[in-house]
């Protein structure tokens, strides 16, 4: 059952992935862009330093990074932390100009860096578990020792499956 659960949520991004900025704005976010700065851009996007960078080699952002976690977050529920370090492997970051509209929606930031700057973690707060991550957990993650977010996914996945076909 869980692989099933994971493939709709793999679906469910796949879908947004092929969404436009303005439709994951409007439809996920639920509020309306009728702002033309956003017209064409996009919600991920490659790093400001790296747009003008065309030898890619030993650019990327690499290496654990400190990552505040807002209060009252699934996410620091999770930790049981104020900041954490994850590790990271990308040129991509969230596009900033995004998260005005992203602040009376459902979808929240939920961890960003220690200066605010650059987002880390998002969030559903309706949603049983939708948490984005823009690190990889899976770098921390052991067979002896998974990473919290992979351990609380599941937990959500088994509560899910009890209380939807159990009762």
């Amino acid at each position: 059952y869980l692989i099933k659960v994971v493939k709709k949520q793999f679906i469910k991004v796949k879908a947004v992935n092929k969404a436009t900025a303005k439709q994951i704005a409007e439809e996920m976010a639920m509020v309306e862009t009728k702002n033309d700065e956003l017209v064409g851009s996009k919600v991920i996007d490659i790093m400001e330093t790296q747009k003008n960078t065309y030898k890619k080699g030993g650019t990327m952002r690499l290496g654990a990074y400190p990552c505040k976690l807002k209060l009252k977050s699934r996410c620091r529920a999770i930790y049981n932390k104020d900041v954490v370090y994850e590790r990271h492997r990308h040129r991509y970051e969230f596009n900033n100009k995004y998260r005005e509209y992203l602040k009376n929606s459902n979808l929240s930031v939920a961890g960003s860096s220690l200066d605010g700057s650059l987002v880390e973690i998002v969030e559903i707060s309706k949603h049983r578990w939708f948490v984005g991550v823009q690190f990889h957990p899976e770098f921390k993650s052991r067979p002896n020792k998974p990473h919290p977010l992979f351990v609380d996914f599941i937990k959500a996945a088994i509560e899910y499956k009890n209380n939807y076909f159990l009762n």
